[in-house]
């Protein structure tokens, strides 16, 4: 999917994140996560979230001299919603080998903040990873009945996953 989202040109992924936003087709999760309402397709991996490209069109006519509508659709094949993120927000893309992986483990997920390029092998593991467990543990005292809360980065990745396991 990398090679698709290297012709994007970057005004292209910034107008259609816009558009999402405009257009009240995000949600966000109380984790911090932003989901976009938009085409789920189902592929051999699982579920994946894809965009048509926007571009805004501000001089463009319809027949018969009728203003157009604000935004065009842009003559690319439909794209990953995150990647178009990703893109948007900062301007690269991955290199072949590379994708734009979740640090939230949230795979429907297009919050820049979630989102960072690594290796394919990095972004695999990354989905059985824990990130920070918490919980709760019996007090150690024999006098104490109470349990106290605690919390475990046990994630190895650099930049660390986001993800909350409570056990």
């Amino acid at each position: 999917m990398a090679s698709r989202i290297l012709s994007l040109p970057r005004n292209v992924a910034v107008d259609t994140m816009a558009y999402l936003h405009e257009s009240a087709r995000i949600d966000t999760t109380a984790g911090g996560c932003h989901v976009a309402r938009v085409s789920v397709v189902h592929g051999a991996h699982g579920a994946y979230r894809q965009v048509q490209p926007k571009t805004r069109a501000l001089d463009a006519t319809r027949s018969r001299g009728r203003p157009a509508k604000a935004f065009n659709t842009y003559s690319e094949a439909r794209l990953l919603v995150h990647q178009v993120a990703h893109l948007a927000a900062t301007g690269e893309t991955p290199a072949a080998g590379f994708d734009v992986s979740h640090l939230c483990a949230n795979g429907a997920c297009c919050n820049p903040l979630h989102l960072v390029i690594e290796s394919h092998e990095s972004n695999m593991d990354r989905q059985r990873c824990l990130g920070t467990v918490v919980g709760t543990v019996a007090c150690a005292h024999s006098e104490c009945a109470i349990a106290h809360p605690f919390e475990k980065l046990v994630c190895a990745h650099t930049p660390p996953c986001i993800v909350r396991t409570v056990v």
